[in-house]
């Protein structure tokens, strides 16, 4: 999929500067990596959506940056798949895996992405089935709108467990990524400033093809709000 840094979206009084998504076969570069042979699929996922990201401005988003951005993570399902495989090993075996619990807490993805792209400002996981895009998008917008944060990144990730996949609808899974600052801060830096007024509300979701609140398993994954806006932002043309 071809990624844009052209086209800027305005949430509330916030910019989106910036988007990327990752999927299946961006996993497979990271597989002999010794940093990621203890990651999550969502780990991995988002870590790839964050660094694609980063490369579309990276005179930007430097590291002495980043150290200072907020983070914002959405995964309607949370660490499911790490939870069912430390339940699993210790039901199976009666020994509880070191590994399988540390991925299983809520915030271990949020954490893992913290620690890589050394980002110290404030983050937050959201996990909340179909309402977790929306609620996200909000945090993110707030952390720049209070000046708590002069860039603030937006990610969402999904990996579908088996019990959810087939006749459930869920058709689709992967991270997408997307930055967040205010208008001031993109004239400063001189990023993208093409702007499509957006609100979170009914205008919104009839612009962005979708129905708020979001209603069942197959829009999680299909119309979440952060993959729908970045597939916006890199096709503009959809």
């Amino acid at each position: 999929m071809k990624v844009s840094s052209e086209v800027s979206t305005e949430i509330l009084d916030t910019v989106v500067v910036a988007s990327a998504l990752s999927g299946e076969e961006d996993l497979k570069p990271y597989l002999m990596q010794a940093a990621f042979r203890k990651a999550s699929r969502k780990m991995t996922l988002t870590f790839d959506a964050v660094k694609k990201l980063i490369a579309l401005n990276p005179e930007v988003f430097t590291p002495e940056r980043l150290a200072q951005t907020g983070l914002v993570l959405n995964s309607g399902f949370g660490e499911i798949e790490a939870t069912g495989g430390f339940l699993k090993g210790l039901a199976e075996s009666g020994v509880a895996r070191p590994i399988f619990f540390q991925n299983s807490l809520h915030n271990s993805t949020t954490g893992f992405l913290a620690i890589q792209f050394g980002i110290r400002g404030p983050v937050f996981t959201v996990n909340h089935r179909t309402e977790g895009g929306h609620e996200a998008l909000e945090i993110a917008s707030t952390l720049i709108n209070e000046g708590l944060c002069e860039f603030c990144l937006a990610v969402a990730v999904e990996t579908v467990p088996v019990e959810f996949s087939g006749e459930s609808g869920v058709d689709r899974e992967g991270a997408a990524a997307v930055m967040f600052c205010s208008k001031a801060t993109a004239l400063k830096y001189d990023l993208p400033a093409r702007l499509t007024e957006i609100e979170i509300n009914k205008e919104a979701a009839k612009k962005l093809k979708v129905e708020l609140p979001l209603k069942g398993l197959k829009s999680l994954l299909k119309f979440d709000l952060i993959t729908r806006l970045a597939d916006m932002i890199s096709e503009p043309s959809k």
